[in-house]
Order: C-alpha cells, then structure tokens, then sequence
C-alpha cells in the first residue's frame, strides 16, 4: 500500500509523471541528430525532419488518450496552471538561448545540457515541494537521469580520437544525441513510477475518483 507522502506526490505531480509524453519529443531528438550528424553541407531537405515533428504531435495526442483512458483526470488549480505555463515558458526561452550559446561558442562544456539539467531538478524540488513531500528521494530514478544529464554536459571533453568512436562529426552531437536517450529514460521511468504506484482508473472502485 503506498504511503501518504507518495500518494500526495502523485496526486499534486499527475500531470508531471506522464513520462511517456517524454518519450517523443526525446525521440525526435535522437534522431534529428543522428539525420544532422550525417548531413554534408548545409541542410537543404528537411522531409525527414518535418515528418519526424508531425509523428512526434501525433504520438504525443495518443499518450495523452491513453493517459486520460487509463489513469483518468487530475484537475489542476487555475494558480497551479498558470504557474506551469510561465516556468515552462521561462525555460523554453532559455533553453534556446542556451542552445544557440552552444552552436555560437566552441565551449568544452554544453550550456544546453547544463540548463536543461538544471531546470530538470528546480522542477523535482518543486514537485516535492508542492507534496508536502519530506523524502528528497521519492523518485530516485529521475535524480539519476537528472545526474547523468549534467554530466552530459562535459562530454564536449572528448572531443578528438575519443570521440570517432561514437561516430559523431561534432562534440555537441554527442550530447545532445545523449540528452535525447536520457529524456526517453526519464520519461519510461515516471511511467512506470506511476504505472506501479496509481490504479487505473478500471481498477478503481465504484465511486472514487482519481
């Protein structure tokens, strides 16, 4: 029987532990870096790109049926909504600052993967935060990929013989190429943290809700 705490984690975070939501996106990532790794030149046919984004919102819809099918609704508070919509948007703007820091700069460490890691676990305190949640370890698989995440960022480090070995023509390929594998990860693993902790919703009792 799960405890208080980590039923109140998974109410409060619902929308959070979604992780196949992640699993498209990070996917497109992967491969829009093994489609840029293997590009001569300039990039002048972006077919490939445009259908990987097109399946990524397609897929995106479907998990999001499954969720709802499945595991039923959590309504969040109008504060609460809101409060996501500007953090994500914050982040998404220095995402993509950072990004550009990274293509501009032949820094030995990625400002991207830094910031993502980063945002990452600012948003796993917040998530505890918002529990009431007193274990900082609750979902320790996320610490993990959020570890491994910043790390990534040092993978610049290998750049010469080392790096031939991953068949990667740039250090930044490399990372984001990791990024994209550890965002599936974290994903898979808030699946399952809430596949294993959270009746669906055929499993709950007549005149519950979840």
């Amino acid at each position: 029987m799960p405890s208080l705490e980590k039923i109140r984690f998974l109410t409060v975070n619902y929308s959070r532990l979604q992780g196949l939501k992640a699993v498209p996106p990070g996917l497109l990532l992967f491969l829009v870096v093994l489609w840029s790794n293997g590009q001569k030149g300039p990039a002048r046919d972006l077919t490939l790109p445009l259908i990987g984004l097109f399946a990524t919102a397609v897929l995106y819809g479907l998990i999001e049926w499954y969720y709802r099918r499945t595991y039923g609704r959590v309504e969040q508070t109008r504060r609460a909504y809101w409060s996501d919509v500007i953090l994500s948007t914050v982040f998404s703007l220095v995402a993509l600052a950072a990004f550009a820091v990274d293509m501009e700069t032949r820094s030995p460490v990625s400002l991207f993967a830094l910031v993502f890691a980063a945002s990452l676990f600012l948003d796993y305190f917040r998530m505890l935060r918002l529990a009431g949640a007193t274990n900082p370890a609750i979902f320790p698989v996320g610490l993990l990929c959020i570890g491994e995440m910043a790390l990534s960022a040092f993978l610049p480090l290998l750049d010469g013989p080392a790096l031939a070995v991953f068949g990667f023509r740039s250090p930044l390929f490399l990372v984001y190429a990791v990024d994209g594998i550890i965002i599936m990860i974290y994903g898979v693993a808030g699946h399952l943290f809430l596949a294993r902790s959270m009746p669906s919703a055929g499993e709950v009792p007549h005149g519950q809700s979840v």
